[in-house]
């Protein structure tokens, strides 16, 4: 049977054998913008492993273009990450300087010196900024000279596929697009639904016009033309791109390429191997495979730029709602009973908050939002954590983006992205720090869109206690 669904299996130890002496390995553009993404010492050996199989190397065209076309807004990103860091530090510094002096902690006790634990605790503070200031000297600015890419253009010198010479090439490589994506053909059909805004939805090059939704398709086409003409036999395709538009994926477990990607290159081409990689995954075999040396911690460091990277792209992603639904309020007993993935007491403790103030809710099991309240359509989004962290913020504003793309797409009655942390001694404080981050934030967003975020904690007895609601109209200390 293996002869007959070869595309469901994966390839043999031998074939991958021969597959890493032989084939050809074509990088996508995610994976040169992330180079940007990570530290001095991680980049330098992730360039150098891309030097050890230079000779292989080949980028489809439009891999290069998105490359070109996507490196100043990562280099700016970077920038405005320090940038941001220094920021909000500086103000979060100013006011806890100011709440602990309003405390008078040197009227309670004979041993409290507020001047030596302001100080000792600004010199912390002080460190966190000059190790920012050390990042963004060793990231590339925006204008003047860029070694990166320089080193980038070096390794890929003639290795670059052919541009489309028309408008009619551009047509014939998305020929047949939309009923790919309606019946979930991939690469692209995750990305027929980005945000139909001017800026993301088309551009020019060349006095061509490409589509965006278009461009994992017009990659792939490429790729299969430049594979049929060279006569290759053996391919490596290195993505960043984690979407099921690529990848063959049950629940969370990544089996392997998409099967109908393998299918379709060898039916099209003489390509006989073909598997794909993660950046971190690919250094990971030029590591075992001894093809060169790449550390531990540089594999880890590229797996962590990836994921940032994703993070980001995950905004313009517009996820179907699924039917399925929650019992009513009343009976809680399923939390226990029923499979939702829920993987910890912050999150059991929202959902059983949300059901009792929204009553019966649709739950989505891998798509944005969460819940869907049946009786107004209002969208929920959960976040939990351990703790009341600035990484976690950032992703409620990546979150608030999201809503306001799905209340745009859907016609939702509002959005609430409700915000815990379990457990945290300083959650007030850092709930008060942290809400005016997020109003900054939300303020940005356009007013007719009914957004608002609650912040708050989980206790002891595993009861989520809301403690600041954030809307455009403000902060509030409690809400009912």
């Amino acid at each position: 049977m293996r002869s007959e669904f070869s595309e469901f299996y994966p390839l043999s130890e031998n074939d991958l054998k021969v597959l890493w002496k032989n084939a050809t390995i074509v990088l996508d553009a995610n994976v040169l913008l992330n180079i940007y993404r990570l530290p001095k010492l991680a980049r330098i050996e992730f360039i150098s492993a891309l030097e050890s199989v230079a000779e292989r190397l080949w980028v489809p065209y439009h891999a290069a273009l998105e490359f070109q076309r996507n490196r100043p807004q990562v280099i700016r990103d970077r920038k405005e990450l320090v940038d941001n860091f220094r920021d909000k530090t500086q103000q979060q510094i100013s006011r806890i300087e100011a709440e602990f002096k309003s405390l008078e902690a040197s009227q309670h006790g004979e041993k409290i010196n507020e001047d030596t634990l302001l100080r000792n605790f600004l010199s912390s503070f002080d460190n966190l900024c000059k190790a920012a200031e050390t990042v963004a000297k060793t990231s590339q600015e925006l204008t003047g000279r860029d070694p990166i890419r320089e080193q980038i253009d070096e390794i890929l010198k003639g290795k670059v596929g052919v541009a489309p010479a028309s408008q009619e090439d551009v047509s014939e490589l998305i020929e047949g697009a939309e009923e790919r994506y309606k019946r979930s053909i991939p690469p692209g059909f995750r990305d027929a639904n980005k945000k139909e805004k001017e800026e993301y939805e088309a551009f020019y090059h060349k006095g061509l016009l490409y589509q965006n939704q278009h461009g994992d398709l017009i990659l792939w086409r490429q790729l299969l033309k430049d594979s049929k003409e060279t006569g290759r036999t053996d391919v490596i395709f290195v993505t960043d791109d984690r979407k099921e538009d690529w990848w063959w994926k049950v629940k969370e477990k990544t089996l392997g390429p998409h099967p109908s990607l393998v299918e379709e290159i060898r039916r099209l081409s003489q390509v006989q191997r073909f598997w794909m990689y993660t950046s971190a995954n690919f250094l990971t075999n030029i590591k075992d495979r001894r093809v060169a040396d790449v550390s531990s911690n540089t594999i880890s460091e590229v797996e962590g730029a990836a994921r940032r990277a994703r993070r980001e792209a995950e905004r313009w992603l517009l996820p179907e709602l699924s039917d399925e639904e929650i019992p009513h309020s009343d009976d809680l007993t399923f939390l226990r009973e029923r499979k939702f993935h829920i993987s910890s007491l912050v999150e059991s403790a929202i959902l059983e908050w949300v059901l009792r103030k929204f009553g019966r809710v649709r739950h989505n099991r891998s798509a944005f939002p969460d819940f869907v309240v049946e009786e107004t359509g209002q969208g929920i989004e959960v976040v939990a954590s351990t703790l009341l962290t600035s990484r976690r913020v950032r992703e409620v504003i990546e979150k608030m983006h999201m809503a306001a793309d799905w209340l745009e797409r859907s016609g939702g009655a509002g959005f609430m992205i409700v915000f815990a942390a379990y457990s945290n001694p300083e959650k007030s404080i850092m709930a008060n720090l942290y809400a005016s981050t997020i109003l900054e934030a939300l303020q940005k967003i356009p007013l007719e869109l009914d957004i608002s975020v609650v912040l708050g904690s989980v206790d002891r007895g595993h009861t989520f206690r809301p403690e600041v609601i954030i809307n455009m109209d403000g902060i509030s200390e409690t809400m009912s």
